[in-house]
């Protein structure tokens, strides 16, 4: 079966019930509601171990999306449309950001790789794709550079799966991930976790306060106003 269509020089084209299944599906990924698969009737209590689990599935599905084989060339054409406008519109913000005196990190092993740094004020841009860029660059070329010094450092087979679980101890749910610090006697970020009432306020605040509001309170305590104005973006998107 088949609908028929136009193209933009008026002549016709015929789009596939496939095809259309395929951008169905590709629509939901591209907005952070990717396939669970298998896992789907799952779905429920993935929610309650995973933050948004199908938001991370999205970003994962996306890379694939590219590749597949079994896309007509039609939809393949509409999904390479899609993730290169997005990336020509965000290297372009960088571009422009860097040429107007703001530090952006381009070094793909750093934690600030593609952000743009405002004072102590960082602002990520790409949706959740860069920690999934961070850590296959990483592991792919065993090394990591420090925010702190700008060195880079090689990385043991330890350090990188440590990087691994890293990733996917990130995307835990508020309580998995409460649990999973208890275990480690730490957070990811290498805070010590302890029962001290400061401690506790602090685990708290990070995990049950909306980020928007967090990524607020922190650019305002940290920058004063600018920096409350620079996390407004927070709200639509950024982090």
């Amino acid at each position: 079966a088949s609908g028929k269509g136009f193209n933009q020089d008026g002549s016709h084209t015929m789009q596939t019930i496939q095809d259309g299944k395929h951008l169905a599906r590709w629509f939901n990924i591209s907005t952070g509601r990717g396939d669970l698969g298998a896992a789907e009737p799952l779905a429920p209590l993935l929610a309650n171990i995973l933050f948004s689990p199908r938001l991370a599935a999205a970003r994962l599905e996306t890379p694939y999306e590219l590749l597949r084989w079994d896309h007509s060339m039609r939809v393949k054409q509409h999904v390479v449309r899609d993730v290169a406008g997005t990336t020509m519109l965000g290297t372009t913000v960088l571009g422009l950001a860097a040429m107007a005196g703001v530090d952006v990190d381009l070094d793909p092993t750093s934690s600030d790789f593609g952000r743009m740094q405002i004072g102590n004020t960082r602002i990520d841009i790409w949706g959740g794709f860069q920690p999934l860029v961070r850590t296959f660059f990483r592991i792919a070329q065993q090394r990591r550079k420090s925010t702190g010094t700008g060195k880079s450092t090689d990385l043991s087979n330890e350090d990188l799966f440590n990087e691994f679980w890293s990733f996917w101890r990130n995307k835990l749910a508020p309580i998995p991930g409460f649990d999973a610090d208890l275990l480690g006697g730490g957070t990811f970020t290498g805070d010590e976790i302890n029962w001290e009432e400061e401690n506790v306020k602090r685990e708290l605040w990070n995990r049950f306060v909306p980020l928007m509001l967090q990524d607020l309170e922190e650019a305002y305590s940290e920058d004063g106003i600018r920096g409350a104005w620079l996390a407004v973006p927070s709200f639509f998107g950024t982090s």
